[in-house]
């Protein structure tokens, strides 16, 4: 039980995030991705992953030390169990009295009565304990998603690409239909949306939306998609060069980034850019790709120009044609236990939340205990609100059952 009391302290949890706090303000120090260094650092570090364990073990406790003590409180107040210390806020002890006066003083106040032999317990109002219980889960979920997320988490980037198979490490297969990037009018936050259309293998006709938030999820993975770019099918030729197709995975978006295709073996390197097309707009919704080229040889610039999607160009003896273009999207699959408790978390913490105030501001819960011993009367209070006036009921009850008293005990 001492060990257990120790876990369930309260000043635990608060110590191991001021460690993580020192760790990150020293790496905020040092360097930027002052984030991003302490994740990497917390992965490595077998200590820090036992340390970060401690919080959701915790918290654990909590619920169960909190859960007991209001169980314990409950069965005192119906007769059914005795008083264990730090049950109840206060107590004091007075020589005799008269418990059946006390209990119809506590009743004209608006208590609810339990008696039984020797004792009167006392109580109004609803308990924050339902509350309580859903804000400790929540930051319990909290607590081990994001350490199971550190200690577990698992990420592969892979393009996904129009028109291709999904990445062959997933199970389930399919093949992406179509890459669609809208604009969203009068969206609060989001500007545009982007959608990935799955045609899954198995399974006829089913299709599958992967978007941006949520995250989609296929074969234990989960779909965050990073960078945009687009796959060309590079038709090239040269003096020197018999003519070669391949695609290309450009990372081209937004318009003004540059990228380079290698043409394997030769001295050739052709640089694209997507410049603007004559009806305006963001290339990668209309689909109406023009691309600024400029092609070298050893470093020396042959040719450039633009050439939209499925035109050709020739000059200098050089062949440069784009007969298919399609959309690319560098996405990363993640494989990660902790996110489903992360989002139960976040929708715990808010219940909670909803869930205390009406009950704390309205009607909280007040519980007064008289036992009575062989020669005096042990009186117990507590009250999660309303504390001056159930304290006014509690001391008044005092007083009658000794004229003597003078005052009580924490």
């Amino acid at each position: 039980m001492r060990l257990f009391e120790l876990m369930a302290s309260r000043r635990i949890t608060p110590v191991i995030l001021a460690v993580f706090m020192a760790i990150y303000i020293a790496a905020a120090f040092a360097g930027d991705e002052a984030l991003t260094t302490l994740i990497a650092l917390t992965q490595r570090n077998v200590f820090l992953i036992c340390l970060l364990l401690c919080v959701p073990l915790n918290i654990a406790a909590r619920l169960l030390s909190e859960a007991r003590k209001w169980d314990g409180r409950r069965r005192a107040l119906h007769g059914r169990a005795e008083v264990r210390p730090g049950m109840f806020e206060e107590e004091a002890a007075v020589s005799g009295g008269d418990l059946a006066a006390a209990a119809d003083r506590l009743g004209v106040s608006g208590y609810r009565l339990r008696r039984g032999e020797g004792m009167i317990g006392a109580f109004r109002g609803y308990s924050v304990f339902p509350a309580r219980m859903l804000f400790l889960c929540g930051v319990f979920l909290l607590s081990l998603g994001i350490f199971l997320s550190l200690s577990l988490r698992k990420v592969t980037r892979e393009a996904v690409i129009e028109g291709e198979p999904l990445p062959s490490f997933l199970r389930e297969g399919g093949r992406v239909e179509a890459i669609e990037l809208r604009e969203l009018r009068g969206a609060p936050l989001l500007a545009r949306d982007l959608t990935i259309r799955v045609a899954l293998d198995g399974a006829a006709g089913a299709v599958k939306r992967f978007g941006l938030y949520p995250p989609g999820r296929i074969d234990g993975f989960f779909l965050y998609p990073r960078y945009l770019g687009v796959a060309p099918l590079v038709q090239f030729s040269a003096p020197d060069l018999p003519q070669v197709a391949d695609y290309y995975l450009l990372t081209l978006y937004p318009p003004g980034r540059e990228d380079s295709a290698l043409v394997a073996g030769t001295p050739y390197k052709i640089s694209f850019r997507l410049a603007e097309t004559p009806a305006g707009g963001d290339p990668y919704i209309t689909g109406a790709f023009n691309f600024g080229f400029r092609i070298e040889k050893a470093g020396q610039i042959m040719a450039q120009g633009t050439l939209p999607a499925g035109g050709t160009f020739s000059g200098n003896g050089l062949t440069l044609a784009l007969p298919d273009v399609r959309r690319i999207v560098s996405t990363d699959f993640v494989r990660d236990p902790g996110v489903p408790l992360l989002w139960l978390a976040l929708s715990l913490l808010p219940l909670s939340l909803i869930t205390y105030l009406p009950v704390r501001l309205l009607n909280p819960r007040r519980e007064i205990l008289l036992m009575r011993k062989a020669d005096h009367v042990v009186a117990y209070s507590r009250s999660e609100g309303g504390r001056e006036r159930h304290a006014g009921v509690f001391h008044e009850i005092l007083d009658m059952l000794d004229k003597d008293y003078t005052g009580g005990n924490r």
